[in-house]
């Protein structure tokens, strides 16, 4: 059951970056972004990963695999462009 994997997964990548962080192994830059709310970090972190990972990789043809790989692409190339180069955040 890919719905079951992928909250499985994504509550033990939250369970190991809190456990990390607890030793000082990982830290947290935001506020709202910490072990009192990991459900943040399970839902925004993690889970949309594993779901769009799954639903790529059910994907019947290549085709449309690789459109949906080339528009996440270009969402992070756009979001590099406009928070990088053009308001110097990173």
């Amino acid at each position: 059951n890919r719905l079951f994997i992928a909250v499985a997964g994504a509550a033990f990548c939250v369970f190991v970056e809190v456990l990390l962080n607890a030793v000082g192994a990982l830290t947290w830059d935001y506020p709202w972004w910490n072990a009192g709310a990991p459900w943040l970090i399970f839902v925004f972190g993690y889970l949309t990963f594993f779901l769009v990972s799954f639903w790529v990789f059910d994907m019947p043809s290549i085709r449309k695999k690789l459109s949906v790989l080339a528009m996440i692409y270009g969402v992070d190339i756009l979001a590099l462009l406009v928070f990088g180069v053009a308001l110097r955040w990173i």
